[in-house]
């Protein structure tokens, strides 16, 4: 034997084993050191952002069903055969597990208030034109608490003569003389504003204010509503100040209770209009008659209301009339299914109806005008079924 070829041959061999050592110890620090930063990034990110399992309900929730099912048809080419005559399609299955995917429950907004351009799956169109571009209405079902904070009160507006006149004139002999109100206005959401009312504020999210909301329209509609002849209470409750440990989800349970109070001090109520403002951008909430803007209406009714097609019937008449006499100035009606609040205390009264007036960007002056027509078309109705003794009795 070769005793030196077999020395260099142990040699070449530890070297060869000294060589991987190293690169093994080197690609084992550099692994080591990079699932360390890895898990701290992934930490870092589940302190500012939600869980990745949230972002995936949020995507499925907010996505319509055909952009979904197109992105699984891309990777599953049978979904894109003729199943007309196929009872259990792969499109039909697919929608129905879509329909009964389990939703986010997050402490985020639902809907953040600028995010009502975007179509909302809850909602469906019942009354209106129907267009490939409709733009449903949306549940608010949170805000940012900094939003609700209580706020020194906004300056008093500069009001014309005529305004000033018109706040001034009494209500008529025949809602003064009546023995109860017909009519009740309320706010669930009483603190909804307007962004060009209010000063230095630029999120949607935080168009909300405790003096100056959509409560002065319901107070405008009600003056109006007097003048012609017709009782009106109004209520402007502030629930995020009048209420103890005010959730904002639960604003609807707030806002059944005063109606309830209302029908024990006034029996004779029989009207009941759930005042709003929507959250849409302007150019979706504004219609222009005669050279002057209006704030555009919407119509919401509540599926899970057993009894919800009394209360379109009844909603439906103002709609027509409405748009008979202002065309355009509502969009229609809107049913929401039970993934928004879908009852909205309808099934206390037929002759109830949620009503968004105008939305984010619009101002007050522009939903002044639509509460004046809303008010003369209401009135009408109310006088109607008088005459004709075809008022329904609440429940």
């Amino acid at each position: 034997m070769n005793w030196y070829s077999l020395y260099h041959k142990i040699k070449r061999f530890l070297c060869d084993i000294a060589i991987n050592s190293r690169i093994f110890l080197f690609l084992s620090v550099f692994s080591f050191t990079l699932f360390i930063f890895l898990s701290i990034s992934i930490l870092l990110q589940s302190k500012v952002s939600r869980a990745p399992i949230a972002s995936m309900h949020s995507l499925t929730s907010n996505a319509s069903p055909a952009i979904l099912y197109n992105l699984f048809s891309m990777e599953v080419p049978n979904l894109n055969r003729d199943e007309k005559k196929e009872v259990l399609s792969p499109t039909r299955i697919y929608n129905s597990l879509i329909q009964r995917a389990p939703k986010s429950n997050q402490d985020a907004p639902e809907k953040s208030n600028n995010a009502q351009d975007v179509h909302n799956d809850n909602s469906k169109l019942l009354v209106g034109e129907n267009t490939s571009d409709i733009d449903y209405p949306s549940d608010i079902n949170d805000v940012p608490a900094d939003a609700l904070k209580t706020k020194p009160s906004s300056p008093p507006e500069t009001k014309s003569n005529d305004q000033q006149k018109e706040q001034t004139e009494p209500p008529s002999k025949e809602a003064m003389t009546s023995k109860s109100k017909a009519v009740l206005i309320y706010h669930t959401h009483n603190r909804e504003s307007w962004l060009p009312e209010l000063k230095g504020v630029k999120n949607p999210d935080f168009a909300l204010d405790q003096n100056k909301n959509i409560t002065l329209v319901g107070e405008r509609i009600k003056q109006k509503l007097e003048k012609r002849g017709v009782a009106t209470l109004h209520s402007d409750k502030d629930y995020p100040s009048s209420v103890k440990d005010f959730k904002y989800p639960s604003s609807y349970k707030y806002s059944k209770k005063t109606v309830q109070e209302a029908f024990s001090s006034h029996p004779n109520i029989n009207y009941l209009f759930d005042i709003h403002r929507d959250s849409q951008k302007r150019s979706k909430t504004t219609k222009t008659i005669n050279g002057k803007d209006y704030a555009q209406i919407y119509f919401v009714i509540g599926e899970k209301n057993p009894n919800w097609e009394k209360n379109l019937e009844f909603t439906k008449k103002i709609h027509d009339q409405l748009n008979a006499k202002y065309p355009g100035i509502s969009k229609g009606i809107y049913q929401k299914n039970s993934n928004g609040n879908g009852e909205y205390n309808q099934s206390m009264n037929p002759n109830s109806t949620l009503i968004e007036i105008g939305g984010v960007e619009n101002t007050l002056a522009e939903s002044y005008r639509t509460a004046d027509l809303l008010a003369e078309v209401v009135s009408n109705i109310y006088f109607d079924a008088v005459e004709g003794n075809t008022i329904v009795a609440k429940k």
